[in-house]
């Protein structure tokens, strides 16, 4: 075997190897949070006044959209933003607004028909590869309901890396 032959076999093998790595996204690893219970009762404020305190105290800049979704992109991601229809994939972690975290999950694929409103609208602004911070008023999340333990009526906040999307 000659070396222009070894070359192009090694390189086919590496090709092979980073396709089966899954993504090429450089993201940092969403943080792990201590699974505690949700805070207690707000108080008298709105979840949107809550959700401007929980930003306040902690130094966030964000954007809120028409729909009242806040939101903190700390990464735009590269090229175009999935649409409502699109297929994802992404890490992500769910957590309150006293740090503990309800839920979380890595390079989990679901459509965006098929999530929490605030997530369909929120994805959306993004592109693959990049990271956004959602601030979820019940209205953008599961309303008046309570839903897998999360209390009725209290806002949600997700750190979420897209991965990529069809």
């Amino acid at each position: 075997m000659n070396l222009q032959n070894l070359t192009l076999i090694l390189l086919s093998i590496m090709l092979m190897s980073a396709c089966n790595d899954g993504f090429d996204c450089d993201l940092p690893a969403l943080g792990t949070r201590n699974g505690c219970a949700a805070p207690e009762s707000p108080n008298g404020f709105s979840p949107e006044e809550l959700i401007a305190i929980y930003t306040d105290n902690n130094g966030i800049s964000t954007q809120t959209t028409a729909s009242g979704l806040v939101y903190n992109i700390i990464n735009p991601g590269s090229g175009d933003s999935p649409s409502a229809s699109s297929s994802t994939t992404v890490d992500y972690v769910g957590y309150y607004r006293n740090g503990c975290e309800f839920d979380s999950n890595n390079e989990i694929e679901f459509p965006l028909s098929n999530v929490i409103p605030g997530w369909t609208e929120g994805l959306q602004l993004i592109g693959s590869c990049g990271t956004i911070q959602l601030f979820i008023i019940p209205a953008l999340g599961y309303n008046n309901n309570t839903s897998n333990g999360i209390p009725a009526n209290e806002p949600l906040i997700f750190d979420i890396n897209l991965l990529g999307f069809e």
